[in-house]
C-alpha cells in the first residue's frame, strides 16, 4: 500500500486538534491552525459494521461545496472540508469550485471521491494498523481541480489537458470494476493504486509548474515525446516518490535536528536520477511524502524561527525556492543538475528546496550512500 497524501506540518503556528471516536474506533479528525479549521474530516455517516463486517455507505457522485472563502469540501461526508490556505497562498475556494466544474468533464472527479472515501474508511477501521491520516485521500481531487485552474495560462497547457483526458478515460474505463470490488469488500483494488498514482503525478507536475511560473519564469509544458517542461530553452523533468506505507510507519522523527544530516538523508532518497537526466538538463524530484522530507521541512522552519535565527541564515539559503531557482542556471553552466524538493500542507505553503546538486556530485553520493556525507 503506497503513501499518496501529503503530511501536514504544524510549525510556527497555534494548533489545536480533535479526534472523533465512535463505537468502532476513530471516525474523524479536525485541525485548527491560528483559529481557522484547516481540515475537518468525518466518516461517521459513511460506514456500518455488522457482525464484524465493514460496509461502506457511498453516494454515486460528490460535488464540492464552499463553506467559506477558504474552506471547500463535501456535504455528504458529515460536513468534511479543507482550507485552501494550506494548499497555496492567496487562493480561494472559488478557484477550486471553478476548476472542478470545468475539468470534471475531463477527469471524473465527482465519481472518484467515493472510492477515496471507501479507502480512508477502511484504513481508519483497521485496528492492527492504528492508522489515521491527518488529511483525507480526497484532498487530491480538491487540489487537482485548483491546479488545473491555476495552470490555464501556462503555455502549452493543452498538452497537459491531453494527459488529463487520457487519465480520465482510463478511470472511466475502470469505474465499474472499482464499484464491483467495493461491493465485494475489496477496498484496495488493483485498479485503485494506478488511479491514485496517475492523479497525484499529474497534480505534482501542475503544482511545480505553477510555483515556477508565479516567480516570473517563462515556462511551458512539453509536448508528446518531450520533457515535462521547458524553462525558456532548458528542458526539465519532474518525478514524484510514492513510498510504501509500511516504510513510512517504521520511521520516526528524531529528537533533535541537524541540518547537514537532514539534507544528506533527503538527497539519499532520490531514485532514477540518471533516467531523468537522460531526457532533460534539470531533474526535479518530489520527495514530499517521505518522513525524511517532513524532518527537513519542519527542521528548517524551526531553525529560521529559533532563538539563534538571523535575517539571513544557512537554513534559509538552502531552502528558499526563489533563491534555488536563481542559482539553478548558474549550476547549469557546468552541467546537468538534480533538484530534490518538498511541498507539504502548511499554514505557509511553499516549496522548500536545497541548492541544485550537480550530476557528477550526485554520482559520488550514489556510490557512497553508506558513508557519512556532508554538503
Amino acid at each position: 500500500m503506497r503513501m499518496f497524501r501529503k503530511p501536514l506540518t504544524l510549525t510556527n503556528c497555534r494548533v489545536s486538534s480533535q479526534i472523533k471516536r465512535g463505537k468502532y474506533g476513530i471516525d474523524g479528525i479536525l485541525f485548527d491552525i491560528n483559529g481557522e479549521t484547516v481540515i475537518k474530516y468525518d466518516i461517521s455517516q459513511n460506514y456500518d459494521i455488522q457482525n464484524g463486517i465493514l460496509e461502506v455507505k457511498l453516494e454515486e457522485s460528490y460535488r464540492p461545496n464552499k463553506y467559506s472563502d477558504h474552506q471547500v469540501g463535501f456535504d455528504d461526508v458529515a460536513e468534511s472540508y479543507m482550507s485552501t490556505r494550506i494548499l497555496e497562498t492567496g487562493i480561494t475556494s472559488d478557484v477550486v469550485i471553478d476548476g472542478w466544474s470545468h475539468y470534471d468533464k475531463i477527469i471524473p472527479l465527482d465519481r472518484i471521491v467515493k472510492f477515496l472515501i471507501a479507502r480512508d474508511t477502511y484504513l481508519l477501521k483497521i485496528p492492527k494498523l492504528k492508522y489515521a491520516g491527518s488529511t483525507p485521500s480526497w484532498d487530491v481531487c480538491i487540489s487537482l481541480a485548483m491546479y488545473l485552474k491555476l495552470c490555464e495560462k501556462i503555455e502549452n497547457f493543452e498538452e497537459k489537458l491531453h494527459v488529463a483526458t487520457e487519465i480520465g478515460d482510463q478511470i472511466r474505463g475502470n469505474l465499474q470494476k472499482l464499484d464491483t470490488e467495493i461491493r465485494k469488500g475489496h477496498y484496495f483494488s488493483k485498479y485503485l493504486i494506478p488511479l491514485l498514482q496517475s492523479l497525484h503525478s499529474l497534480h505534482d507536475e501542475l503544482e511545480l509548474a505553477y510555483n515556477i511560473s508565479k516567480l516570473g519564469y517563462n515556462i511551458r509544458f512539453g509536448g508528446r515525446g518531450e520533457p515535462d517542461y521547458f524553462i525558456d530553452i532548458t528542458a526539465v523533468e519532474q518525478k514524484s516518490r510514492f513510498p510504501e506505507l509500511e516504510h513510512i510507519l517504521e520511521e520516526k522523527l528524531p529528537s533533535s535536528f541537524q541540518y547537514n544530516e537532514a539534507l544528506r538523508d533527503l538527497i539519499f532518497e532520490i531514485k532514477q536520477y540518471k533516467k531523468g537526466l537522460s531526457r532533460a538538463n534539470v531533474f526535479f524530484y518530489n520527495v514530499s511524502r517521505l518522513v525524511k522530507s517532513f524532518k527537513f521541512y519542519a527542521g528548517t522552519e524551526l531553525v529560521k524561527m529559533g532563538p539563534n535565527a538571523k535575517s539571513f541564515n544557512l537554513a534559509d539559503m538552502f531552502s528558499n525556492f526563489r533563491i534555488m531557482m536563481k542559482s539553478l542556471f548558474i549550476f547549469l553552466e557546468k552541467g546537468r543538475v538534480v533538484v530534490p524538493y518538498v511541498k507539504l500542507y502548511s499554514i505557509d505553503p511553499k516549496i522548500i528546496c536545497p541548492f541544485p546538486v550537480p550530476e557528477d556530485a550526485f554520482d559520488v553520493i550514489a556510490r557512497e550512500k553508506s558513508k557519512p556525507y556532508v554538503i
